[in-house]
């Protein structure tokens, strides 16, 4: 509301219309801007408290927009204040009525629900959907990000062979375009997703870069306050989910539509295709997986941690492999990334700022300590884009449906075997398949 617009008198007013048969006030606050309502919750389901209340004051006051969220003021010196010692006790922590202009919007990057900080050290905030210099620098460096990673996938025997030949783009667009199909299908769920549910406050993306996967996501704004929080989780969900299957289906066709090894590597068809280490499938516990499955007797090559051989596999597979790790990687709740909104979704904001906290120093931990570049340039772009505090669901009370908590958890467990390295080793060939000691691991 405009500043001046709200007072007690106004507040009175509202107070007037909330159902005393859904939500009974005892206290009401009210400032320039808005109302604070608090009060019990009188129905047998939050969302039917929420949804009484909406209709009741969008019938007398449709300037006005209402928000059930939990109250942190119900508690005092870390115990819970008197009157809701025997009340209501399955819907702690105690609710608050929250009245604002149905024209509001989230705050921007001077407000207070942009953190300072983060473990108390100063933090720089750029919001590439407020700061159009942070967005072009983005894309740009995602552009080339892209071309490098396309780059690193083929040794220098092979591209000086396609620089000789001209035939440097034709080698990389592969890689390029399915990391960026990628990136499209995961956008383009979120934009589905929102649509169905009618949110219209999902930001455009703009991508962040990785010479290790190309990219490494792309950062979303909420420019407008989720309905209920299982709507935030269908939406943030929705991208991960769809990008691990088109990873998984990646990495399948790339693993099974090739001819059996051979030991030639020399021939000029193999310059063409993308020579990746064994330790890149070995990071991955899915990707080791699907190779030996493919490919039952290259099993201790792959998973041997003494070989260092060169793997030349299709341009589908290492794709599928970059995309898979794209899509693990923005599940990992740190800042505004997806999983970060669907576990805040899944256990409340309060609980989730906590699981956050511990996992960002997980994180940080094994990216400095194991020297995990990929992890540690993850932090630091999540704390760098990630780290504002998205705006509250308009309904924080009511739990997300229990078929969203199934899908977080198959995802986060696909998520979990893309980024945890194999952990089989000593692993022996099939014995009716003979390979020499210095059997190459070759994909033709």
């Amino acid at each position: 509301l405009p500043t001046g617009i709200m007072n007690s008198s106004y507040a009175q007013q509202i107070k007037a219309q909330i159902p005393s048969n859904a939500f009974y006030v005892d206290a009401v606050e009210s400032s320039s801007t808005c109302a604070v309502f608090r009060g019990r919750v009188r129905c047998a389901k939050l969302s039917d408290c929420y949804k009484t209340c909406q209709n009741a004051l969008a019938t007398k006051f449709p300037e006005l927009m209402v928000f059930l969220l939990e109250d942190p003021a119900a508690f005092v010196d870390g115990n819970e204040d008197d009157d809701w010692s025997n009340f209501d006790t399955p819907f702690r922590p105690p609710l608050s009525l929250v009245v604002v202009a149905s024209n509001a919007g989230p705050g921007n990057s001077n407000d207070l629900s942009s953190p300072a900080s983060v473990w108390g050290l100063p933090l720089i905030q750029l919001d590439p959907s407020e700061n159009k210099i942070a967005a072009a620098l983005l894309w740009i460096s995602s552009a080339a990000s892209l071309f490098i990673f396309a780059a690193s996938a083929f040794n220098s025997e092979s591209i000086d062979q396609l620089i000789t030949t001209n035939s440097l783009w034709p080698a990389f667009l592969p890689l390029i375009t399915l990391i960026v199909t990628n990136t499209l299908l995961h956008e383009g769920a979120h934009i589905f997703i929102a649509k169905k549910y009618n949110f219209s406050g999902w930001s455009a993306p703009t991508p962040t870069p990785s010479i290790s996967t190309g990219l490494l996501g792309t950062i979303n704004s909420l420019q407008a306050f989720p309905k209920s929080r299982s709507d935030l989780m269908a939406i943030s969900l929705a991208g991960p989910s769809i990008g691990l299957l088109f990873s998984l289906l990646c990495l399948f066709a790339g693993a099974f539509c090739f001819e059996p090894p051979h030991l030639n590597a020399a021939i000029d068809a193999d310059l063409f295709l993308p020579h990746i280490p064994a330790a890149a499938i070995r990071s991955s516990t899915i990707a080791s997986i699907i190779l030996a499955l493919a490919n039952p007797q290259l099993a201790t090559s792959v998973v041997n941690e003494a070989t260092n051989a060169q793997l030349i596999v299709s341009p589908i597979f290492v794709a599928g492999l970059a995309s898979s790790i794209i899509n693990a990687l923005q599940l990992i709740p740190i800042g505004r990334t997806d999983g970060s909104r669907a576990l805040g979704a899944l256990i409340g904001r309060n609980a989730a700022v906590a699981v956050t906290a511990i996992v960002t120093t997980v994180v940080f931990f094994n990216a400095f300590f194991l020297n995990d570049d990929l992890l540690l340039a993850h932090l630091l772009i999540a704390l760098t884009f990630y780290a504002r505090t998205d705006p509250p669901c308009r309904d924080e009370a009511t739990e997300p449906e229990a078929g969203l908590a199934n899908l977080y958890a198959i995802a986060v467990s696909v998520a979990v075997f893309v980024l945890l390295p194999c952990p089989l080793s000593g692993l022996s060939s099939p014995s009716n398949v003979n390979l020499p000691a210095d059997f190459p691991v070759i994909f033709p």
